[in-house]
């Protein structure tokens, strides 16, 4: 999203200084003067003296909005390296909270078995399979609380956590 950000600030002043520059361009070309040429100082007439003291002030301005512009885009970029970097370290951590949670679930004695849900199979079923007896199923629903939601909802193709008890 920031990316788009900084691509749609590249754009605008792209085409801001285009603009810009025409303005610039058709002024001079409206008073009669080229762009490449100058009158000398006696032949010039005063009132375009005092329009053309604007121009200063101009070139001022539109460098300081550039100045502003390109310090909220360095801005912009630098907050869209921090949230990769933020993203990045959240990633690992979970990564790390996997890996201990295994473990914790290792060492308790729980999970060391994993169950792929069949077609026409539920808790019952998949409990006398691996118990021998029916009504441990909720050994193993309370084992894959995170996965079902309702007992009587399994689903093919899910991953069952089989706890040794």
């Amino acid at each position: 999203m920031r990316k788009l950000i900084v691509v749609g600030i590249g754009i605008v002043l792209g085409v801001w200084g285009a603009v810009m520059t025409l303005s610039i361009a058709e002024q001079n070309n409206n008073r009669g003067t080229p762009l490449s040429t100058k009158a000398p100082a006696d032949m010039v007439d005063t009132s375009v003296q005092k329009r053309s003291s604007a121009k200063p002030r101009m070139v001022e301005v539109e460098e300081e909005m550039w100045y502003r512009l390109n310090q909220d885009l360095l801005e912009l970029q630098d907050e869209l390296v921090k949230t990769k970097a933020k993203a990045k370290i959240t990633e690992a951590e979970l990564e790390r909270t996997k890996v201990q949670l295994k473990e914790i679930g290792k060492k308790k004695g729980h999970a060391q078995e994993v169950h792929r849900v069949q077609k026409n199979e539920n808790l019952w079923k998949i409990a006398k399979r691996y118990y021998n007896d029916p009504y441990k199923w909720r050994w193993i629903f309370k084992e894959n609380l995170r996965q079902i939601t309702d007992p009587d909802k399994v689903y093919p193709e899910q991953v069952l956590d089989i706890p040794q008890y």
